[in-house]
């Protein structure tokens, strides 16, 4: 029996992502607003004005490390984005009284599909980096046997599972997902 279609993430059908700028490459500050956005969906909604105030200040994170202008042209490494969504949980409970984590996801190869469906199911969307021909920062907001669903800044719906590996395995498949960019967020007191 495969894995069902993992439909805990209700909210996706209740918002929609923010949309990246067509000459950006700030897929991975995107990803996380929208990962945060759809942990709490249905049972609340983030704002626009809460949403762009973690915005400004992911943007204003990036230029004190000294990263805007790069991150900007180039996008971001893993290690960037990953500091950004430690920072921006940081802001969302501060700034918001909106209690999210960062949730680093360890992922043994061979169970990673596994250990995204168990997130998914516990109401965590999952953040991942997705090489290859994508080459972009996602949400995963439903996972099978067959693919994986996402709720995405550049209107990415969804790719065959047949088409990915994950950074270890052996063939070259047109999607690479990078094990080490996988996070989950969680809404505190859900985890």
């Amino acid at each position: 029996m495969g894995v069902p279609w993992a439909s805990a993430l209700p909210g996706r059908d209740l918002i929609d992502p923010f949309n990246q700028g067509e000459l950006d490459g700030l897929c991975g500050l995107y990803a996380i607003i929208n990962a945060i956005r759809l942990a709490y969906a249905p049972s609340q909604k983030l704002e626009t004005s809460e949403a762009g105030h973690m915005f400004a200040e992911g943007v204003g994170f990036l230029s004190h490390r000294g990263w805007l202008g790069s991150s900007v042209k180039n996008g971001m490494s893993k290690k960037r984005q990953s500091e950004l969504a430690e920072m921006l949980a940081v802001c969302a409970n501060r700034d918001l009284g909106r209690p999210v984590s960062r949730r680093p996801l360890s992922v043994p190869l061979g169970k990673q599909t596994g250990v995204i469906w168990n997130e998914i199911v516990k109401g965590r969307p999952v953040c991942a980096l997705f090489g290859g021909a994508l080459d972009h920062y996602t949400v995963i907001s439903s996972v099978s046997e067959t693919g994986f669903q996402f709720f995405d800044s550049a209107g990415l719906s969804w790719v065959r599972s047949s088409s990915c590996e994950f950074s270890g395995g052996r063939k070259k498949a047109r999607h690479r997902i990078s094990r080490r960019s996988l996070f989950s967020i969680a809404v505190q007191g859900e985890y």
